[in-house]
C-alpha cells in the first residue's frame, strides 16, 4: 500500500461511528494491504525469479548460498566454514555489528575478544541463523554480489551486499528473504509469449523437463559449480524473435552463460 492510501486509511479508522460508505472505503483499502509474503512474491515476479525453498533449520542463509553457488543445499557447512575463516582473518572491523543467539550464551562481563571468538565459533560450528555480518563475510569469501529480494513494506528496492574485492571477478546471486527471518534460494525464470496455445503448452513442458533434469543432476553432485541460467534483463527483446529462436533460447537454459567456476569443498 502506498503512503497516500495508508494516510487515507488511518484517517478513516479514526471515525468512531463510520457510515456504511466509510466502511466500504475502509474495506477497499484493507484489500490493498499485502502481506510480506505477497510483497516478496511480487518482487520475485518483477525480477523474474522463482523461490526455491530451503530447510528452516537455522542454516537457511548458508543453504541458500550453497544452492546458488554449488547447485544444492548440502554444501552449507562448507559455506559456514568459509565465512568463519574470512571473519577470523579479515573481518574484525565488523565487530560492532555482530548479532545472534550466541550472545545469550556469553557471560555479562565477556570481553570484546571473547565475544568475537564466540561469534566466529557460532558461524563455524552451530546452527545459529546468519546476520548481515555473516552475509558480508560470505560475499567476500566467495567474491559475490548478493541481492536480497524481501517482503518489507517500506521499500521495494532489493538489498545488495557486495564483496570488497573490487579487482576480482564477481558472481551475482539472488536470495529471497522474508521478515520472519528466513532465507530461500531462487531460480531464474524466462517468459516466452506464443500466439499458438499448443506450442506454448509444449514449450512449458520442455522448460519443465529441462529445469528438472538440470536440478536432478545438480542435486546428485552438490559440490559441482552451478550452471547459471541465462538471464534476460528485458523480456520485450524476446518478442522480437521468431518462435523458433525463442524455443532455442529456452532449450539452451542449462548451458552456462559465463562458465563461472569456483573451487568446491
Amino acid at each position: 500500500m502506498d503512503k497516500e492510501k495508508r494516510e487515507q486509511l488511518n484517517l478513516l479508522l479514526q471515525n468512531p461511528n463510520p457510515s456504511q460508505i466509510v466502511l466500504v472505503q475502509i474495506m477497499s483499502l484493507l484489500v490493498a494491504v499485502k502481506t510480506s509474503s505477497e510483497l516478496l512474491k511480487d518482487r520475485c515476479d518483477t525480477h523474474m525469479v522463482g523461490i526455491v525453498p530451503v530447510y528452516g533449520d537455522g542454516n537457511c542463509m548458508y543453504r541458500s548460498i550453497s544452492h546458488e553457488v554449488y547447485g544444492g543445499q548440502d554444501s552449507y557447512q562448507y559455506v559456514r566454514s568459509m565465512a568463519a575463516n574470512w571473519l577470523e582473518n579479515k573481518g574484525r572491523h565488523l565487530m560492532a555489528f555482530v548479532a545472534g543467539d550466541f550472545l545469550t550464551r556469553l557471560p555479562a562481563d565477556a570481553t570484546e575478544d571473547q565475544i568475537w571468538m564466540a561469534f566466529i565459533e557460532s558461524v563455524r560450528n552451530t546452527s545459529d541463523y546468519g546476520c548481515n555480518v555473516v552475509l558480508k563475510a560470505i560475499a567476500n569469501a566467495f567474491n559475490l554480489r548478493v541481492r536480497l529480494l524481501h517482503g518489507f513494506a517500506t521499500t521495494a528496492k532489493p538489498i545488495e551486499i557486495a564483496t570488497e574485492n573490487e579487482d576480482c571477478r564477481t558472481m551475482t546471486v539472488t536470495l529471497a528473504f522474508s521478515p520472519e527471518m528466513h532465507y530461500d534460494a531462487t531460480k531464474t525464470l524466462v517468459v516466452v509469449q506464443s500466439t499458438d496455445a499448443k506450442n506454448a503448452e509444449r514449450l512449458d513442458i520442455a522448460i519443465a523437463i529441462s529445469l528438472s533434469e538440470g536440478e536432478k543432476k545438480r542435486q546428485e553432485d552438490a559440490d559441482a559449480p552451478r550452471q547459471h541460467l541465462p538471464s534476460i534483463e528485458d523480456t520485450s527483446a524476446l518478442l522480437t524473435l521468431s518462435e523458433k529462436e525463442q524455443v532455442e533460447i529456452i532449450m539452451g537454459l542449462t548451458a552456462s552463460r559465463e562458465k563461472f567456476r569456483k573451487k568446491g569443498p
